[in-house]
């Protein structure tokens, strides 16, 4: 049976080689990906930006002529401009779909991470495991258990006072009836002393109850209501106005809007 245990162990560790080189190659795979896909969005950024910078300059062109009255000149440039705001658009969609591939593949390298992690903790679990049983816990808890009902017990026995002991019920019966012998003898001296004004116990009990029956205090305190409502200032209605674009080249874009 030994023999087979050992050959497992082989077969598995043999199992483990291919595996472990198949995620090597995996996650070299993906770092070249995410390298070539950086360097095709700085290529994108620089050529997005060298685009923008064509179309200020036609702008200000455009500007310039149509003050000099070259109106085909102004319109000449304004065209070339459209034209390079679509390459703009269509620049910057690409740039989405390469940063929308980036995030994928960095994804995907996480969840590769994670599911390692989770296959090398279940080898772990299944190594710790290996010597351990159910059954053999239960066993063990239950000798745990007769183990301290056995403390317990002893305790208890070293506890337990020693003789017959004493009744608690017979001992309070006692010290009632010397409390009650007390009262009798101190209800008696105060009858000698004064014949008149023989008070018992009860009627005593009643008196003070009599001179305790003060009225309550206030239990809830009466303080200021706070305010309820929060006074603030009132938002500006007014309308904020909006600089008017630049004349000419408003012009210019209507001449443009009318030759199409």
């Amino acid at each position: 049976m030994g023999n087979d245990q050992s050959g497992g162990a082989r077969g598995g560790g043999g199992g483990a080689g291919p595996s472990a080189r198949a995620n090597a190659a995996s996650a070299s795979a993906a770092a070249n990906a995410a390298q070539d896909l950086s360097k095709k969005l700085k290529l994108l950024e620089k050529r997005e930006k060298h685009v923008e910078n064509q179309i200020n300059k036609l702008t200000q062109q455009a500007k310039e002529r149509k003050k000099k009255g070259d109106k085909k000149g102004a319109l000449f440039c304004l065209k070339k401009r459209k034209l390079l705001q679509g390459q703009i658009d269509k620049l910057q969609a690409a740039r989405l779909n390469l940063e929308t591939m980036q995030l994928t593949i960095g994804s995907a390298n996480m969840n590769r991470e994670i599911l390692t992690g989770m296959q090398t903790g279940a080898a772990a679990l299944g190594q710790i495991h290996q010597n351990m049983d159910v059954d053999a816990v239960d066993d063990i808890r239950d000798r745990m258990e007769e183990q301290m009902d056995v403390a317990n017990e002893i305790s208890d026995a070293i506890a337990t006072p020693m003789g017959d002991g004493l009744d608690d019920d017979d001992v309070l019966d006692e010290l009632a009836e010397i409390e009650a012998e007390e009262e009798r003898e101190r209800l008696a001296a105060a009858a000698a002393r004064n014949p008149g004004r023989v008070a018992t116990a009860d009627a005593g009990r009643d008196i003070l109850a009599s001179a305790l029956d003060l009225p309550s205090a206030p239990t809830t305190p009466i303080l200021p209501s706070a305010p309820t409502g929060a006074v603030l200032p009132d938002a500006p209605t007014g309308r904020v106005a909006i600089a008017a674009d630049d004349p000419d080249l408003a012009e210019l874009e209507a001449m443009a809007a009318g030759m199409t």
